[in-house]
């Protein structure tokens, strides 16, 4: 009975206000529990692989939506390590690393994660993205995913100790926005605090930290 709103919301052809129509009639279903993600996930199944880039993008962005905006919605283990190995799966399909982003995020935040799942996305994410091809909200995005990672799994993600170092440092090169530097400022702080590998990188620290200042920044108009 979803299927037409699932439809909708995929459809690249489909204005702003049917795609979010079609959005509150799901997030609805799911509250009444009409709809469970499973069936959802079934649902969508050819649009998640479809050769049409906008397709699979906005197919994998209703998975994200759904996560982020029912953030206590129930989901087992074995969900959430599935929805984690897809997300990570997803990374190399380079239209759809934005929606990965934000599906990531709602699931380290509002969930709990297997044991692997931390370091795997980490790692996933060093190696797969690059954040300076991103618009800087994606690339905060990537910022809260690892400062959320270090808060919540420190101890998963310490293990990868000067990886995890060399990694941040090539997330934040070039970075001049000071919404994001602030954010990576603190996760330096705590590589530096926690993370013995990091004397290894200790130049390369230190200049990527005193090049911004005196700060000194003019945002794009196009770079929200």
């Amino acid at each position: 009975p979803y299927t037409t709103d699932i439809e909708t919301f995929v459809s690249p052809q489909k204005t702003q206000n049917d795609h979010t129509q079609s959005l509150n009639n799901l997030l609805i279903a799911f509250h009444q529990k009409k709809i469970s993600l499973q069936q959802l996930v079934q649902m969508l199944g050819g649009h998640l692989t479809s050769m049409d880039e906008l397709v699979r993008s906005r197919g994998t962005l209703l998975l994200a939506e759904i996560l982020t905006r029912l953030p206590k919605y129930p989901l087992d283990s074995t969900a959430i390590h599935f929805l984690t190995g897809f997300f990570i799966d997803r990374l190399q399909d380079y239209p759809c690393v934005a929606e990965v982003i934000k599906g990531l995020l709602a699931l380290i935040i509002n969930h709990t994660l297997s044991d692997s799942d931390p370091e795997s996305i980490a790692r996933s994410i060093f190696q797969e993205v690059q954040p300076q091809t991103l618009p800087q909200s994606q690339r905060k995005m990537i910022l809260e995913i690892f400062s959320q990672l270090l808060s919540k799994y420190a101890s998963n993600v310490k293990s990868m100790d000067a990886d995890f170092v060399f990694g941040m440092i090539q997330i934040l090169d070039g970075e001049k926005d000071p919404r994001n530097l602030l954010v990576g400022f603190k996760i330096f702080k705590t590589t530096v605090k926690e993370m013995p590998g990091h004397i290894r990188f200790a130049e390369d620290l230190f200049e990527i930290v005193s090049c911004y200042f005196p700060i000194s920044f003019k945002p794009k108009a196009d770079d929200p």
